[in-house]
C-alpha cells in the first residue's frame, strides 16, 4: 500500500512516493540517486506547515548568512529561485540550489547537505510531521562533523583506526607487487630538528625490512630542495629540518605519529641531476609505492611549500539550525545541522571520471580544495599503494585497495575505485586506466609514459604479455584504435569540435601511439572498441615482427630499449582514400572511389583528425592520398529499423617519404556494405 502524501511540494522527501516529478539517476560509481525539484516561491508557502520545506528553506538561509560572514559574495549575492532535493540510500539529505544560465541550460551554484550528528548512532533520524500523523516520515542521515583544524594529535586515533582495520580485515591489500625496495630512505628516528638519507642496502641488519612510507605532493612552482651529485654526500649526513618545505615537514610529523622510522620522498630519494638514477628508480617506482605501509598524499596543497596540517576550509564547516523541535521526542538530544555538500569531492575518489555526474559542468571548484588528484603521476602512486591518506583542504581521506573511509563517513559504505583493482589485471582493465589517466595533467608532457612505467610493470607481471609503447601487442587491434574526445566543459564557449593542438615529438611516442597527444585540458583517450561488445579484430590484423621484439625488459639495462621503441610492423588489409582539407577544421572530408561495371561511384564520410590540419603538426597539402587499414568491425543496432548494420573499424595513416614510414592521422568507422570503396588489399606497413 503506497504511503500517504503529507507535502505536495517536497513529498516529504520520499521517493516512495511514485509521482512523474521523482527522476531516478544512476551516478557516480553505480549509486542510485532521486532528484526531485522545486521553486522557492512554493517552498516558502509549504514551509508553514511542513517540516522538511520549513528545514530546507533554513537552511538555505543559514548558509547564505554564513557565506555573508566568510565574505563569499558569489553565493551570498545570488537569487536562487529553484532547486533540487537529491535523496541517495545511506547518505543525508542534500539540495542543489540552481540559476537558468542566460535562457540557456542551468548551473548548479551549490550543494548543501543536511545531517543529524551523532558519533555512535548509525542509521536515521526521523523528523515529526506536521500536517499528518501517518507514521510515514522522511529521513535525515547520520554523518560526524569535519574539525576546522586538522592535526596529527588531533587525527591519530583515527588515522591508526583506519589503518588497523584495513590491515586486520584486508589480506587483499597486503598484495605486494614486488618484492624489490627503493635505493634510499629518509631516516627520521633520531632528532625531531635532522632527517637523515640513508642507503637501503647499508641498512643494518636488525633492519630486515624496513617498513616505510612514501609522499604524494605537487612540486609547484617553487624550487624545492633536492638530492643532486653536490648535495648527496652532505644530506647522507643529515638535513635540517627547517630547510625543509612545509608539505615534507608536515609528511614526517604524521610517519613519526603512526610510528614509522622511514620515508620516501622523490625529491629526496631520486638523485634529480642524474638520468641514470632517475632511470633506475622509475623502473622500481612499482615496488615502491606498492611496498609500502602508507602513502601520504597532501591533496590539498598545490604546492610543497604549503603543508597540509593547517586550518580547514571553512566552507565545509557544519552550521546548526537549532531545530530540535522538529525531532521526534526520543531523539530530540540531537541537533540537525547544514553544510556544503562533499559529494562532489568524494567522486575524485569513488568513481571514474567518464561515470561522474558532472551537473556543475567542470570540476574546477573541486579540483581546487584537491588540486593533487588532477595530476598524472598520482595515478600511478594511488593505484600502487595499498593504503592513501588523502589530506585535503574539507577532510581526511583513506583509500585503500578494498574500500573507502572519511572524516563525515560519506564514503564509509563505498567500495574503492574499481580502478584500484589490481586483481582485475587484464587488457579491458589496461584501457580503462589509460583513459582515465590520460585526462590527468603533466607539468612535462615527454614524461607521459614514464608516469604509467610502474602500473605497466605490474600488468606485465601479471599479464606475461608484451608491452609497446602504452599498448599491448596481444590487444593491438582494440589499442590502435584509439580517439580523442572532450570529457569536461572547462569553457562556457568552448567549440565542441576543437582538439588538442598538437603531438609529442616522435622521439617522445610515435604517431600511433596515443601518448603521442599532447592533451589540453578538458580532453583524453577514449578507446571505442573497448566499450563496445561486438567488436571483432580482423583475422588478417596482426604484428608481422616476433612478439620478443616488444617484451618489456626484465633489468635497467634495457630501459633505454623499452622506452625509445618507435615503430611496429604490421600486417593489415586496407582500401585507399583521399583525404580533402578545407580551408577550416570543419568538414574534412575523407571520400572513397569506385570503379563498378564502368560506372564511378563515390562516397564522402565526415572525418575527425587526431590533430588539426592547420596545427603545423600535418602536411599543409589540400588532398592526401591515405591508406584504411581494416584492424576489426562492429556492429550496430537500428531498433526502429529492427536491423543491425556493420562497420569496419580503421586506422587511416597517410606515408611519409622522409622517415620512410606510415604515420597515424585518425581513425574512422566505414559501413560494410557500403561498396564505394577501392577493392581492399592486404601487405605490410611499418607504422611510426
Amino acid at each position: 500500500m503506497a504511503p500517504s502524501l503529507s507535502c505536495r511540494v517536497c513529498l516529504d522527501t520520499n521517493p516512495m512516493y511514485q509521482t512523474a516529478r521523482w527522476r531516478v539517476d544512476v551516478v557516480g560509481n553505480d549509486k542510485i540517486e532521486y532528484t526531485l525539484p522545486f521553486n522557492f516561491r512554493e517552498l516558502k508557502s509549504s514551509s508553514r506547515a511542513c517540516s522538511f520545506c520549513f528545514l530546507i528553506k533554513r537552511g538555505v538561509k543559514a548558509m547564505r548568512r554564513d557565506a555573508a560572514s566568510l565574505h563569499r559574495k558569489g553565493h551570498c549575492n545570488l537569487i536562487v529561485k529553484r532547486g533540487r532535493i537529491i535523496v541517495q540510500k545511506s547518505a543525508p539529505l542534500e539540495i542543489e540550489l540552481i540559476r537558468d544560465k542566460d535562457g540557456v541550460g542551468e548551473e548548479v551554484l551549490s550543494r548543501l547537505q543536511l545531517f543529524v550528528a551523532d558519533k555512535d548512532e548509525v542509521g536515521g533520524i526521523y523528523l515529526r510531521p506536521t500536517i499528518s500523523d501517518s507514521g510515514n516520515f522522511g529521513i535525515l542521515g547520520i554523518a560526524r562533523h569535519v574539525p576546522t583544524l586538522i592535526s596529527t594529535k588531533t587525527h591519530i586515533t583515527l588515522i591508526n583506526s583506519w589503518i588497523s582495520n584495513c590491515l586486520k580485515n584486508h589480506s587483499y591489500c597486503d598484495i605486494a607487487t614486488t618484492s624489490q625496495l627503493p635505493s634510499r630512505l629518509l631516516d627520521i628516528s633520531g632528532s625531531k630538528d635532522v632527517v637523515r638519507l640513508v642507503e637501503v642496502g647499508n641498512l643494518t641488519s636488525s633492519v630486515n625490512r624496513p617498513s616505510y612510507a612514501t609522499l604524494s605532493h605537487c612540486w609547484g612552482s617553487n624550487r624545492i630542495i633536492q638530492t643532486t651529485s653536490s648535495t648527496i654526500t652532505s644530506f647522507y649526513g643529515g638535513i635540517r629540518a627547517t630547510d625543509l618545505p612545509a608539505t615534507f615537514q608536515d609528511a614526517i610529523s604524521v610517519v613519526r605519529a603512526v610510528g614509522l622510522r622511514f620515508i620516501w620522498i622523490d625529491s629526496l630519494c631520486i638523485v634529480q641531476d642524474s638520468l641514470d638514477d632517475w632511470k633506475h628508480e622509475s623502473i622500481l617506482m612499482a615496488s615502491i609505492y606498492s611496498n609500502s605501509y602508507v602513502n601520504i598524499a597532501a591533496t590539498g596543497a598545490a604546492d610543497s611549500s604549503m603543508g597540509f596540517l593547517a586550518p580547514r576550509n571553512p566552507l565545509h564547516r557544519s552550521i546548526p539550525l537549532l531545530a530540535r523541535c522538529l525531532l521526534k521526542p526520543e531523539t530530540e538530544d540531537k541537533s540537525i545541522f547544514v553544510r556544503h555538500s562533499l559529494d562532489g569531492l568524494h567522486q575524485f575518489y569513488s568513481t571514474p571520471t567518464m561515470l561522474r555526474n558532472n551537473t556543475t559542468g567542470s570540476w574546477s571548484k573541486e579540483k581546487q580544495e584537491a588540486p593533487l588528484l588532477s595530476r598524472a603521476w598520482i595515478f600511478q602512486e594511488r593505484y600502487l599503494a595499498p593504503r592513501t591518506l588523502h589530506f585535503c583542504s574539507s577532510e581526511l581521506v583513506m583509500e585503500c585497495r578494498k574500500e573507502l573511509r572519511c572524516e563525515c563517513t560519506g564514503l564509509d559504505s563505498i567500495a574503492s575505485n574499481p580502478l584500484r583493482d589490481v586483481q582485475d589485471i587484464s587488457y579491458d582493465s589496461w584501457l580503462r586506466a589509460v583513459e582515465e589517466f590520460s585526462r590527468l595533467r603533466l607539468s612535462h608532457e615527454n614524461d607521459r609514459l614514464s608516469a604509467l612505467l610502474g602500473i605497466a610493470k605490474v600488468f606485465h607481471s601479471r599479464l606475461m604479455s608484451t608491452y609497446l609503447r602504452g599498448l599491448w601487442v596481444e590487444d593491438l587491434a582494440r589499442g590502435l584504435l584509439w580517439d580523442v574526445t572532450r570529457h569536461e566543459n572547462i569553457h562556457n564557449n568552448a567549440s565542441p569540435i576543437s582538439l588538442p593542438t598538437k603531438r609529442q615529438n616522435r622521439e617522445v611516442a610515435p604517431t600511433w601511439s596515443w601518448a603521442s597527444m599532447v592533451m589540453t585540458e578538458g580532453f583524453g583517450i577514449v578507446f571505442p572498441a573497448a566499450h563496445d561488445a561486438s567488436f571483432s579484430k580482423s583475422p588478417r590484423f596482426y604484428p608481422s615482427e616476433p612478439a620478443s621484439l616488444f617484451t618489456m625488459p626484465p633489468g635497467t639495462s634495457s630501459f633505454d630499449n623499452f622506452l625509445e621503441t618507435k615503430t611496429v610492423s604490421v600486417n593489415s588489409e586496407y582500401f585507399f582514400a583521399t583525404v580533402f582539407l578545407p580551408e577550416t577544421e570543419e568538414n574534412i572530408m575523407l571520400v572513397f572511389d569506385a570503379d563498378i561495371e564502368g560506372m564511378v561511384f563515390i562516397s564522402m564520410y565526415d572525418m575527425n583528425l587526431d590533430i588539426p590540419f592547420y596545427s603545423g603538426g600535418l602536411p599543409q597539402e589540400q588532398i592526401w592520398e591515405v591508406c584504411c587499414l581494416i584492424l576489426g568491425s562492429m556492429t550496430e543496432k537500428n531498433y526502429e529499423l529492427d536491423e543491425e548494420a556493420e562497420f569496419l573499424c580503421t586506422l587511416v595513416v597517410r606515408f611519409n617519404s622522409v622517415i620512410d614510414a606510415w604515420e597515424r592521422i585518425g581513425v574512422l568507422d566505414v559501413r560494410k556494405d557500403d561498396a564505394n570503396y577501392s577493392g581492399i588489399e592486404e601487405r605490410e606497413f611499418n607504422l611510426m
